[in-house]
């Protein structure tokens, strides 16, 4: 999250010599880092996106994909409220 902002406030600040597809880009390796990270342990579950994407892709089963988008909604509204 923070380094898609960063680049986006580093384009705006340069008027723009980081183009929207570099910051496309940092979003996009910090979300494989993430992935490579914790796929071990989450299965790479990000967000509904990623289930579906692995659900169309036929690397997780479509039955499954409520549940887990399901919980995904459900930790996003809850864990805020925690702090």
């Amino acid at each position: 999250m923070f380094a898609g902002t960063a680049a986006a406030i580093t384009n705006k600040k340069t008027n723009g010599l980081k183009s929207l597809l570099g910051c496309a880009v940092v979003t996009g390796l910090w979300v494989t880092v993430i992935i490579l990270c914790t796929g071990h342990i989450s299965g790479a579950h990000l967000n509904p996106a990623v289930t579906i994407a692995f659900a169309a892709l036929k690397h997780f089963p479509w039955k499954k994909v409520p549940m887990y988008i399901g919980a995904q909604i459900l930790a996003s509204v809850c864990v805020p409220h925690l702090h």
